[in-house]
């Protein structure tokens, strides 16, 4: 299993209609990572699931079908993806608030620990302890 340490941006919403307290969640995602999960710019939907027991966690696997969305703790999402200069792609997901602010994840400790696991290709991010 490969593990990297990155940081979750939090960014204050910006739109007015929106209460004080939305943020947009997101991490950047290694390509190496989502090329090996076989996902593609046009095929980029994925399927993130929360996790709430002793080590809160969420995990990341790419959609196939509708029977992919079991529990009330998965939700369907779609990858950002951005045309690098060199022919490449940086990866980008939204992560719900909600699921942040249960991980405790603030601005000021927003470091995480996001693993891949080649067997499953699954993308796991947890909250680094620090």
């Amino acid at each position: 299993m490969e593990r990297r340490y990155l940081k979750l941006q939090i960014q204050s919403n910006g739109a007015a209609k929106c209460t004080q307290n939305t943020f947009k969640c997101t991490v950047n995602l290694p390509p190496k990572w989502i090329k090996e999960m076989g996902i593609t710019p046009d095929n980029r939907k994925v399927v993130l699931s929360f996790y709430s027991e002793e080590e809160k966690y969420i995990n990341i696997s790419k959609f196939e079908t509708e029977n992919d969305i079991k529990k009330e703790n998965e939700v369907l999402a779609l990858l950002k993806v951005r045309k690098n200069t060199q022919n490449s792609y940086a990866w980008s997901i939204r992560i719900r608030w909600s699921w942040v602010k249960e991980m405790n994840l603030t601005k000021e400790d927003n470091l995480l620990i996001v693993s891949y696991n080649n067997d499953t290709k699954e993308i796991i991010i947890q909250k680094a302890n620090k």
